[in-house]
């Protein structure tokens, strides 16, 4: 951990200079394939120590690069950029709750190599969400942003010397987090769901500060040193402390407090130099990386001799029965004999009450140049006006105020760097929010998960209806692994099929024709409205009774289910066109057929997509539905069965692979919706 710190350190101010000049979109997308390289080649290959050192030294110079590249994007193209570097911020804290969640429920079932081939899916993500062009203009060779004179350069050497004061602390706490609390007696379970649990809250610690420190009417390096202290109290917590109680509450306030102000940090380097955001965050990150160096290595020295409590400097330990004389090893235990190793020691305190000083330090010297300048221009009889010439004593801005105007601050306007509507930059921002509601999401799924698990290993649900999760996904992974799931979804899935696209051509065609001819509408019309509104499961019987039990009954339900939601949005999105587009084809001489497929049928495209997606979901409700009433194979049969013969943890597992399925057809359909209907804004700005 300490040499990828190290090659992060080395690498993060270097990599914002190719980041800053050739735009944030290669950057972002090299770092993404870089990043799954690396776990796939530590999936293939990392057997030895010498080999995953060297995987970890690559790790490094992949996350300088996402690091730069994503810090340019906020602070050229996200308007909040307090938020969005909360969010940014939060990819570390998500990376450790997903850490803590693979062990129990990943690692334990299919090996740890599957932990890593699962996490390399996640770049893909990344470089899916990146636009085919920058969201800003590329910065020219002459046009560097202008030196401000040493109190912005004082500012930011600071900024890197507290954070790595702060994060030394940090950067223990998130890597040895397991294993000390093994130490301290809990199971490895418990440990990953206490290391799960900090993730959470330095994810909700982060995002929240971002929003806090855009209407902050103080300097925001002061929020950092009362996070700072309080997070300093959650050390001494664990250090202290035993009891699963205590050891939650000092992970709350240690990673969410003592772990949180990165992003507030960086929004103030950013703001202090706007034109040049990646040069500025990579200073603060090579301090950051630098702690991230020294307090892992330490810890894991006292670590490996059996002395978590003692932490990163050999110092610290936990209150005894008496007060220990120099040179005593410290005691806490009846007999004086040592205590179980802790989380993390009072050395770890020390460390994040010293990088709250200089916090402190920092906030108090920008405060008085600040007022010295404020009291200069004063004299001057008005306010302070940045002097051109680069000899003259520059003005440092305010840190909680927005920088704009060029007589505050040498940095552009914001109004000059944020992109204007329908730019690159705006489609960037776009794609950064979907990734950000699909990571919300899946934050969310992995909280049920845990909330579920939790429910059962604490006695809160007691019966054997609701096993564990962990029981459900061993069951998963051997459903999988037998090739069980193949043979139950292939006729269900031939049945989805079928069914689908009956519907999809049968509705689509009655749509149009209900939709653009006005008889038509009026004819068929009371049939779809009394029709519609019955639940399509009333239908089976009915449908036995004349079809029998195969195949056929079971796709006449599906295709049946799915018609009346096609239909019904086709026909309102042919009755939606606007009428001048009908006149103008009407005044060319255009035939019917060559108006339904030139002006109606793209105007109700978007209006048919969506009752296609509609009833997608449909389509593989009934097939389940039709499959248990009158089936003897597919998934719904498998469900019941297994839900008759009390294999529960199958019928889960069922259910589990049932709702992969589901997402992944949605999925599917909204990545084909959005290619075939680039051109329409209801798709372009979903």
């Amino acid at each position: 951990m300490a040499a990828s710190f190290a090659v992060a350190a080395c690498s993060a101010v270097p990599a914002g200079r190719p980041s800053e000049r050739l735009g944030a979109r290669s950057a972002l997308r090299l770092s993404g394939v870089a990043s799954g390289a690396v776990l796939v080649a530590t999936a293939a290959a990392g057997h030895s120590f010498a080999t995953f050192l060297v995987l970890l030294l690559l790790a490094g110079v992949a996350n300088s690069l996402a690091f730069a590249s994503a810090n340019v994007t906020v602070g050229r193209v996200i308007r909040r950029q307090g938020v969005g570097l909360g969010l940014l911020q939060s990819a570390l804290p998500v990376a450790t709750l997903l850490s803590g969640l693979s062990l129990p429920y990943v690692g334990a079932v299919l090996g740890w190599r599957w932990v890593f081939l699962g996490a390399a899916l996640l770049p893909l993500v990344v470089y899916g969400s990146v636009p085919a062009h920058d969201g800003h203009e590329r910065v020219e060779q002459g046009t560097r942003a202008r030196r401000v004179g040493i109190g912005p350069k004082a500012l930011l050497l600071l900024l890197a010397l507290a954070g790595g004061f702060a994060f030394s602390s940090g950067a223990a706490l998130g890597t040895f987090t397991v294993q000390s609390a093994i130490a301290a007696g809990h199971d490895a379970r418990f440990s990953g769901l206490l290391l799960s649990l900090g993730s959470v809250a330095a994810i909700l610690v982060r995002v929240v500060s971002g929003f806090a420190v855009e209407r902050l009417r103080y300097d925001p390096l002061r929020l950092v040193s009362g996070m700072l202290l309080l997070g300093a109290l959650g050390y001494l917590a664990l250090a202290t402390h035993r009891s699963a109680a205590w050891l939650a509450l000092g992970t709350v306030l240690a990673f969410g407090a003592g772990w949180g102000w990165t992003g507030v940090a960086l929004f103030v380097a950013i703001r202090m130099y706007a034109r040049t955001p990646a040069v500025a965050a990579g200073m603060v990150g090579t301090g950051l990386c630098l702690g991230g160096v020294v307090g892992p290595p330490a810890h894991g020295v006292h670590g490996d001799r059996g002395r978590f409590r003692r932490g990163l400097a050999g110092g610290g330990g936990c209150h005894g029965p008496r007060r220990p004389h120099r040179g005593d090893r410290p005691s806490c235990c009846p007999g004086g004999t040592p205590c179980p190793d802790a989380l993390i020691s009072r050395s770890s305190a020390r460390a994040a009450v010293a990088g709250s000083g200089a916090f402190v330090y920092n906030s108090c010297h920008h405060a008085l140049g600040a007022g010295r300048e404020r009291a200069r221009g004063s004299r001057g009889g008005g306010r302070p006006v940045m002097s051109p010439d680069p000899s003259a004593t520059p003005t440092e801005p305010r840190l909680w105020e927005a920088q704009g105007s060029a007589e505050d601050t040498p940095v552009p306007s914001r109004a000059a760097t944020r992109a204007p509507p329908h730019s690159p930059a705006v489609s960037l921002r776009t794609r950064l929010g979907s990734a950000t509601r699909g990571a919300s999401g899946i934050l969310v799924l992995l909280s049920l998960m845990a909330l579920w698990e939790l429910s059962v290993v604490t006695g809160a649900v007691d019966t054997p209806t609701w096993p564990r999760f962990s029981i459900i996904l061993l069951a998963f992974a051997q459903f999988v692994r037998s090739g069980t799931v193949i043979d139950v979804f292939a006729p269900s899935l031939w049945r989805l099929a079928a069914g689908y696209s009956i519907a999809m051509v049968s509705a689509i065609a009655a749509g149009m024709a209900m939709g653009y001819f006005k008889p038509v509408h009026r004819l068929f019309e009371p049939l779809v409205e009394i029709l519609r509104p019955i639940p399509s499961p009333a239908y089976i019987p009915m449908a036995i009774l004349f079809l029998g039990i195969g195949n056929e009954m079971k796709i006449f339900m599906i295709a049946f289910a799915c018609f009346f939601p096609i239909v019904v949005n086709t026909v309102s999105g042919v009755q939606n066109v606007e009428p001048v587009l009908l006149d103008t084809a009407k005044t060319l001489g255009l035939d019917t057929r060559e108006v339904v497929r030139k002006i109606v049928l793209p105007a109700a495209a978007t209006y048919i997509a969506a009752g296609m997606r509609i009833s997608l979901a449909i389509a593989l409700i009934i097939t389940v539905i039709a499959e248990m009433v009158a089936g003897n194979d597919g998934i719904g049969f498998y469900i019941l069965s297994s839900q008759r013969s009390f294999r529960i943890s199958e019928m889960y597992a069922a259910v589990v692979a049932l709702a992969i399925l589901g997402y992944s057809l949605n999925r599917l359909f909204v990545g084909v919706e959005a290619r075939l209907l680039a051109w329409s804004p209801a798709i372009r700005n979903r």
